[in-house]
């Protein structure tokens, strides 16, 4: 029987052959969908690459094991840092990807004779189509940056995971302002040993530092390095970023200010929503009146545009600037004190995670989060539900 190879390069094909005998008969399939469609081939043992592995969904995951267990074939994980294979765990892997999943409580009821009913209480998953949300600023210093940081955060505590995507259009500088240098200090680790969205660019894996360093919660950080003024924003290398950030369920990228629509619109087959931040200063909206008027036209007709009018305050002429854009939906985000923006800065938190600014900025963000997620996955676990899991965990 022979070997079947799964993974998305063909020259990554040829370093994992190379550790078999040139006897071997070894086939190669870029897809999970191709290698089922090769019925007519008998396997022993399935290869896996570990990014196509990792990029695959809970059902796509399911469907893998099932599919091998019912023809006695032995599935492996190849990890081309080691240049190694190992046997997959698959309960492993749905544990971790059923975090992306929604969980469903089914009731059933079965008639047995002689035995009344009998109750099944399972649970199902259901996965959650992954969701890509671009946040634009408008003008210059608009607030992508402060909407991404602050809608992270908010959409953590609900029960999904989800990941902060600093995309190459921008100048960098969310490494530092997250205070990843002091968490380098804890793991006495240098900048260069990070990935980084360059990286990923290049087809590097997501290494266990990354895994430590940049996962927080239910939170990915991706960012770029530092030192990097910006990278290239070519069609291609867009695609491949947004293709292989898919480690949570919804990916915020924080675009940053965007001059040309070519530029944008390169990426925007690929986005779900994209959030458009607008500085209602009346000059700075003057001043990209024709970068307004273009993504109206892009994206109303696809009803993936959401404007956000950022620092909203009580002197701004909210109808006057309604009428102005005219358009819906527009949500309006209360200024904030630019002291307590410090003082999240310097406490390397977003300002929705200081008590001054939480309960403002959470009311504003939900209003957002029901527009970009489905609202029956949007429940927060309160107190009580956590003491609930303390006690099971106990009693277990």
């Amino acid at each position: 029987m022979d070997r079947a190879i799964i993974c998305n390069k063909k020259h990554r094909y040829q370093n994992i052959k190379s550790n078999f005998l040139k006897n071997e008969k070894v086939h190669y399939y870029p897809t999970v969908d191709d290698f089922k469609e090769s019925e007519m081939i008998p396997y022993r043992e399935l290869i896996v690459y570990d990014y196509v592995l990792n990029a695959l969904d809970l059902k796509s995951v399911f469907d893998l094991q099932k599919y091998c267990a019912d023809r006695s074939i032995k599935v492996f994980k190849y990890v081309d840092e080691e240049g190694q294979s190992y046997p997959i765990d698959f309960d492993e892997i749905i544990e971790e990807n059923s975090q992306n999943s929604r969980r469903d409580t089914v009731e059933m009821k079965v008639q047995e004779e002689n035995s009344g009913h009998i109750e099944i209480i399972k649970t199902v998953y259901k996965n959650i189509p992954q969701k890509n949300i671009g946040v634009v600023s408008l003008s210059e210093k608009a607030g992508s940056t402060f909407i991404s940081l602050n809608l992270v955060k908010e959409l953590s505590q609900s029960n999904m995971t989800v990941s902060y995507i600093e995309m190459p259009f921008k100048a960098p500088h969310a490494f530092e302002q997250l205070g990843l240098f002091y968490k380098l200090e804890e793991y006495d680790k240098k900048v260069d040993e990070v990935l980084f969205i360059e990286d990923l660019l290049e087809e590097n894996a997501f290494n266990n530092l990354n895994k430590s360093l940049l996962q927080d919660q239910n939170i990915t950080w991706l960012t770029m390095h530092p030192s990097i003024s910006r990278l290239s924003t070519e069609e291609t290398s867009l695609s491949e970023l947004i293709h292989r950030c898919r480690f949570s369920s919804v990916n915020i990228m924080d675009v940053g200010k965007v001059k040309d629509i070519n530029d944008l619109s390169k990426m925007m087959y690929k986005m779900d929503h994209l959030l458009l931040i607008i500085d209602p200063l009346p000059w700075e909206i003057a001043r990209n009146e024709a970068m307004l008027k273009a993504l109206k036209e892009t994206l109303n007709k696809r009803n993936h545009l959401i404007m956000l009018v950022n620092k909203f305050h009580k002197e701004v002429h909210i109808k006057e600037l309604r009428e102005y854009l005219d358009f819906s939906p527009i949500i309006t985000v209360s200024h904030i004190d630019i002291g307590y923006i410090y003082k999240a800065i310097y406490n390397s938190k977003a300002p929705i995670e200081i008590n001054e600014c939480s309960k403002g900025l959470s009311e504003d963000m939900k209003k957002i989060t029901e527009l970009i997620v489905p609202k029956d996955i949007l429940v927060k676990k309160s107190k009580g539900s956590r003491m609930l899991e303390k006690v099971r965990g106990v009693r277990s």
